[in-house]
């Protein structure tokens, strides 16, 4: 369980720099980045409600899946903010979502 709470504080620190990088972005692209982070939230709320399905043995199971897809996400994310243009590569990430995917 103590992996677990390491892992997660490594990934709010990544969420701090990407949330900084952001925030750099908001004069740019405000409608981009307010929906790119409203995406983050409602991903957030089914992970939440994921876990409300489990029963107690398997929420550690779940815990690790659900923090394996932030990885994924925290690692996608990063890359697009070392590159140029980033109001558009964000507004890319954010095309799956607009259509509902």
């Amino acid at each position: 369980m103590e992996r677990l709470f390491r892992h997660r504080k490594q990934q709010l620190v990544e969420e701090g720099t990407i949330d900084s990088s952001l925030f750099n972005l908001m004069d740019e692209c405000p409608k981009t980045v307010s929906f790119y982070l409203l995406s983050r939230r409602e991903e957030n709320r089914k992970q939440y409600l994921s876990n409300l399905s489990y029963n107690i043995f398997s929420l550690y199971k779940n815990s690790e899946q659900n923090m394996r897809e932030i990885d994924k996400h925290q690692e996608k994310i990063l890359r697009i903010l070392k590159n140029e243009n980033l109001c558009l590569k964000l507004k890319e990430l954010n095309k799956g979502k607009e259509n509902g995917s």
